[in-house]
């Protein structure tokens, strides 16, 4: 498979299944899967993620979707989030992680740190152009994340560090609400697996 993510949905079992980065496939797909279940009735949505990161636009896409949602969707993070998939469970009206969860911060504008080469051949009026669109990216993610955490300074100073925490230390700020089962993670996991073997 040479998709950089998995994407699967349980219409009975009213879930849906990110593992990887998300990306405009990831987010239209998403979208019909959550507008299906809304379809089926307006009981609650899980929505299981795991990963990298990626596309700051098909995020925030996602995130309108399910705060648009007839249906309650309540976001489980588990493994491992980083930047996107982390802004991501801030939309949920439930935030809940997996035992073990580490969560990490990570500013757009960290794009330049990592991309030096790629400023060399920017003019300068097409770099502040794209220093500014990487910082309004950045106060968007704070955005969501000033709304339910605290304290807010203490949240921007880690934001900008780029740091990871642990799911004790996500609820102390309020960024997680609480523990998710085990018992149920490991049901849903059972499905997804055998999900994974029907589209084989």
């Amino acid at each position: 498979m040479d998709e950089e993510f998995l994407l699967v949905v349980s219409y009975k079992e009213r879930f849906i299944w990110l593992d990887g980065e998300i990306n405009p496939k990831v987010a239209y797909r998403f979208k019909r899967m959550l507008a299906k279940l809304n379809k089926l009735n307006t009981s609650p949505i899980i929505f299981y993620v795991r990963g990298p990161g990626g596309n700051p636009h098909s995020t925030f896409f996602m995130m309108s979707e399910i705060m648009a949602s007839n249906s309650p969707v309540a976001v489980v993070a588990h493994g491992f989030v980083n930047s996107g998939c982390f802004t991501i469970t801030q939309a949920g009206t439930h935030r809940l992680a997996l035992a073990g969860t580490k969560f990490t911060f990570h500013p757009a504008e960290g794009y330049f740190k990592e991309n030096p080469t790629g400023l060399v051949r920017l003019a300068q009026d097409q770099f502040m152009d794209s220093l500014r669109r990487l910082m309004l990216i950045d106060a968007i993610q704070l955005f969501w994340f000033f709304k339910k955490g605290r304290p807010t300074k203490v949240i921007f100073d880690l934001f900008r560090a780029e740091t990871t925490l642990s799911l004790p230390q996500a609820r102390k700020l309020r960024l997680i609400d609480g523990y998710y089962k085990r018992g149920d993670f490991l049901k849903d996991i059972k499905i997804v697996r055998k999900l994974i073997k029907a589209k084989l």
